[in-house]
């Protein structure tokens, strides 16, 4: 083979490697078929430039013209191939990056969806607790409810329940959820059905019940119906919660009876202190008018038995000493009711005083019957100034200085004390006796009108004297009791303001 036929056959066959190598290159980078692989397009370039370093160095150096031309191509291929090579170098470089990213991404996300899902699992499960938490703590505080609580759904079935709901009824818990109203207590479904369909219409109604719950038990409830709502707004059921007032609502009734019957009683109290005060009024006006007959007849005996003294048997005058004491007795009767009723029926008159002069003056007009019965009055009485009805004390301490002197004991002389003393705002008084004394069991009745301890033959009275005593000092807003005496007696203690 000659040289020129070398050279056309290497020119020959470098154009058909060159055909070749670009279609290799057109098929790499072409979008309508699939790419070789990475590897596979790095091997074959990688030839390609070996075979184009083996077909320069054949060639040899240029001598013709051809001959330049065919290096400059070569060398313009071999550039080519050393930048598509550098290219591909790239390529592979970004592509083992992206894949390296892509998988490092693809791995991250599997950790974040695994993390996710392992915090969703935490968060649901933290979530769910606290769900089961609240709904015992929900639990709790319905059952330690003091009122009761339901709720029926909208077939007024009960869903809910709380224990003074079951404790009232007195039906057990899982014997009624589930379970209709209807069916469980018919009659009072029946009663306030009307009720129930109002509040399942959206009204909010308040009621008082007063029912027999199905224990047999008679209830009053403050019940209050409310509807129950879901998540949208819908209409589901009804809550009722009911408050027991039976033994408020009881208790309201019995005042309510006892009211009556006070006002009953007051009404008849009224009538007999209207008749009493009528009574009074006529006792005052029978005793006042009784006096002028008393004194008649008194001062008519009298004469009566001077004139016929010489002519009377000695019987005779008994009667006539009969008819004396009768007249005298029934003189300090009328005085004594006509004094009652002026203590009844007369307020108070006030005026400042001194205690010792008030018992001084006393003692002066008692004293013709003190020293009849050689009585020795002891006095430890304090200056003290009051304010009260002179009058009144007056008529007191008259009275049980003479009781102390008249209640005495036989063949002994009668000693009375008479002390005051001084508590600030009140004062205290108290007249002790060396007498025949008072029974304890006698000591509260004997301030009851009328009220006699000893027959009238032995000691004359009409029995309202404490009992005038007890009234005036109760007048004066105090208080009048009896006790033993150290001097053997009886000793009578009031203690009354010192200023009325």
């Amino acid at each position: 083979m000659d040289s020129c036929s070398s050279t056309v056959n290497l020119l020959s066959y470098s154009g058909r490697c060159r055909y070749t190598f670009g279609l290799m290159i057109s098929d790499t980078l072409s979008d309508k078929e699939p790419p070789l692989p990475i590897v596979n397009c790095v091997f074959i370039n990688n030839m390609n430039m070996k075979y184009l370093e083996n077909l320069t160095t054949l060639l040899g150096k240029p001598v013709s013209p051809k001959d330049f031309e065919l290096h400059h191509q070569l060398k313009l291929l071999k550039i080519e191939v050393a930048k598509l090579q550098k290219d591909l170098r790239e390529c592979v470089n970004e592509r083992i990056l992206t894949e390296s990213l892509l998988n490092s991404t693809i791995e991250d996300l599997r950790i974040s969806n695994q993390k996710i899902r392992q915090l969703r699992r935490i968060d649901l499960d933290s979530k769910s607790r606290e769900i089961e938490f609240k709904e015992k703590q929900l639990a709790q505080i319905t059952g330690s409810m003091t009122s009761s609580m339901c709720y029926l759904d909208q077939n007024y079935v009960y869903r809910y329940i709380n224990h003074k709901y079951e404790e009232w009824f007195g039906i057990k818990k899982e014997d009624m959820i589930g379970n209709c109203i209807e069916d469980i207590a018919p009659s009072i479904f029946n009663r306030y059905k009307a009720v129930y369909d109002k509040v399942m219409s959206g009204d909010e109604v308040e009621v008082e019940l007063d029912m027999i719950v199905p224990s047999g038990k008679r209830m009053i409830f403050k019940s209050t119906y409310v509807p129950a709502y879901d998540i949208d707004g819908n209409n589901i059921g009804l809550y009722i919660y009911g408050t027991d007032i039976t033994e408020n609502k009881l208790q309201t009734e019995s005042l309510e009876n006892k009211e009556k019957q006070i006002t009953k009683i007051n009404d008849e109290l009224k009538q007999y202190i209207e008749s009493n005060v009528q009574l009074e009024q006529f006792a005052h006006i029978a005793a006042h008018d009784m006096k002028a007959p008393l004194r008649t007849i008194s001062c008519f005996s009298g004469i009566l038995e001077k004139k016929i003294e010489a002519k009377l048997e000695q019987g005779d005058k008994k009667y006539f000493q009969y008819i004396k004491e009768g007249t005298q007795s029934l003189s300090t009767m009328v005085s004594d009711l006509l004094n009652y009723s002026r203590v009844k029926s007369q307020g108070l008159i006030t005026s400042e005083f001194q205690l010792p002069d008030l018992i001084n003056k006393v003692l002066r007009y008692l004293e013709e019957s003190l020293s009849s019965s050689n009585a020795n009055i002891i006095l430890d009485v304090p200056q003290i100034t009051m304010v009260a009805d002179r009058n009144k004390l007056y008529q007191v301490l008259q009275n049980l200085i003479s009781n102390a002197v008249k209640f005495s004991k036989t063949n002994m002389r009668p000693i009375v004390k008479v002390n005051a003393t001084d508590k600030k705002d009140n004062v205290l008084i108290s007249i002790s006796d060396n007498g025949i004394g008072i029974p304890k069991e006698c000591r509260t009745e004997i301030f009851d009108p009328y009220k006699q301890l000893n027959t009238k033959q032995k000691f004359k009275g009409t029995g309202l004297g404490l009992s005038i005593c007890n009234r005036i000092i109760r007048d004066h807003k105090g208080e009048i009791v009896i006790s033993d005496s150290q001097l053997g007696g009886t000793k009578v203690e009031f203690v009354i303001p010192k200023f009325i």
